[in-house]
């Protein structure tokens, strides 16, 4: 069950969101950065997340992940997060 808080860093803007120069004067989207913990197997993830498309849709990179989190993902062993709304 994933229902510890680890740190709460408030709302940030999307990570690596290359905002176009003619876009510099509209505001960002915002979303809660708030890991949660297992406590049974210690997985880590956030409470709330945005969109793939979101996230990865202007994406510089991709990093993998451990094995072990893809699979407890996959299956739904340790599923807290909801889609988030922009704030």
């Amino acid at each position: 069950m994933v229902s510890e808080s680890l740190v709460d860093l408030g709302v940030q803007p999307l990570s690596n969101a290359y905002v176009p120069r003619e876009m510099s004067d509209v505001a960002e989207a915002f979303y809660p950065l708030h890991p949660m913990v297992c406590e049974r197997c210690f997985f880590v993830q956030l409470g709330v997340f945005a969109s793939p498309e979101k996230i990865f849709g202007d994406y510089a990179y991709f990093s993998s992940t451990r094995r072990r989190g893809s699979e407890a993902l996959r299956r739904g062993t340790c599923a807290v997060g909801r889609p988030a709304r922009a704030r």
